[in-house]
This record gives structure tokens, sequence and C-alpha cells, in this order.
């Protein structure tokens, strides 16, 4: 199992994510491409070409804002996507998704996490994404599209609606009161007296020193602050 990764800058969130994996013996494999979308898109799937050559499973994780709390074991079978709230960056299209018997609030595609076999992926990519996008891709608008067309051929995908695996810890439905700072996209972190993000929210709690949904009663491997909602209280737990 090889851990892939896009590393955008040298920065103590590219960091902390990559330390995080390596703690737990996992071997990271980055490339360094610059935005826009697609080109990073571009270089993921050559980086993916060339691990098949040696692994079977991998695990994709955003280099700029995820965070591996636990071990965890990857599926040689199918392919798993993280989840979020939010139908990003269409709304409109969470009418289009398959219905499931899972009560969870996680339960639109995220591009910031997926993992599974390596040669599905490759197939995944070049049958229903598409092996090369256009510099102007949003990536995962057409990851979405792909996932849906799957999913209607039964091709072996699924989403981790009870985040088992990922963790988006981005909408957190707690909102601050009039005049707390706030991140725009995460109602959840407040600032404590020295200054520091604090998670106060109603969807986590801390057991064991790790992040805990309280929604889905699980235990995620690995977190992800999306929409730049701030990661520093996930650090701060394992210091």
């Amino acid at each position: 199992m090889i851990v892939c990764t896009n590393i955008y800058a040298p920065n103590e969130q590219t960091k902390q994510m990559v330390e995080s994996f390596q703690r737990f013996g996992y071997e990271v494999a980055a490339t360094n491409a610059e935005f826009p979308y697609g080109r990073v898109y571009n270089n993921l799937v050559q980086l993916y070409k060339r691990a098949n050559t040696g692994h079977d499973t991998f695990v994709y994780s955003d280099g700029g804002d995820t965070y591996c709390q636990k071990p965890f074991t990857v599926p040689n079978d199918r392919l798993i996507w993280s989840t979020e709230k939010q139908c990003f960056p269409h709304p409109e299209m969470a009418k289009l998704y398959p219905k499931t018997r899972i009560k969870s609030d996680w339960k639109y595609l995220n591009n910031g996490n997926y993992c599974g076999n390596l040669q599905l992926l490759l197939e995944f990519l070049k049958k229903y994404v598409g092996l090369k996008l256009p510099m102007n891709a949003n990536c995962q608008l057409e990851t979405m599209q792909g996932f849906l067309r799957a999913k209607k051929d039964g091709f072996p995908i699924e989403l981790d609606y009870k985040c088992k695996m990922f963790q988006s810890i981005a909408f957190d439905p707690t909102k601050p009161e009039d005049g707390e700072p706030i991140d725009k996209s995460s109602y959840s972190i407040h600032m404590d007296e020295k200054g520091n993000p604090k998670y106060t929210g109603t969807d986590f709690e801390i057991r064991k020193g790790l992040v805990y949904n309280k929604m889905t009663k699980t235990t995620p491997a690995i977190l992800h602050g999306n929409g730049r909602t701030p990661m520093q209280w996930v650090y701060d737990l394992n210091k």
C-alpha cells in the first residue's frame, strides 16, 4: 500500500500531513505540481501509473489539509471515496446521487481522500473521468460525474457514508455567538483565550486522543479540513 499526494507548497500543513502517515510506517509518494487543478490531476495520474508497477493498493490524501490519526486497512477489491456535507461544486447534482439506506449527513463525494485497488483506480479514471483533464478543470466535479456514471454501470466504487475511513470536518452545524471569530467553512472553530483554534462543534468529540464522529459513531482514520477549515486543533491533539 502506498500513500499518494501532491505537495502544493512545503508548509506546516504539508509537513503535518506527511509525518502523520509516516509515523505509522506508510510510504508516501508525492508530486509537486502547482495549480491549476488540471495540472495537479494530470501529474497525479502519472504518479498512479508508476505506483501501479509495485503496489496493489493506495490511498490518496490531500497534501494541504489532511491528517492520519490511526492505522487503517485499504480494500483490494473496490474504490472508496470520502464524503462531505455539501454537494460541491453544483448543489443541484444532489438529486442525481444513488439512494442509500445509510443515514448520514456525509453523503456527497469529496475528492480530497480516496483509496482502494490501483488497477481499478486507473480503469475508473480512464473510463469515467479521463486520464488527462484541461488546466481549468475543477477535478471534483469531473470525478463526481464519473462516480455517478460508474455506479449506474455497477463499477466497484462506493462512498464512505459512515466515515469509517475518511472524515471531512467542514460544515459542522454549531454556529458561534454574534461577534465571535469563525472560519467561513466551519462554524465550530473558535479561538481560546490565547488566540488558538479550539473545537466547539457538535459533530465530533475527542476519545482517547482521537477525533470521534458522534453522528456516525465511528473513529475515522484520516481527517480532512476541506474548504480551508482550520486543522490546528487536530494537530494539537498529537503534540
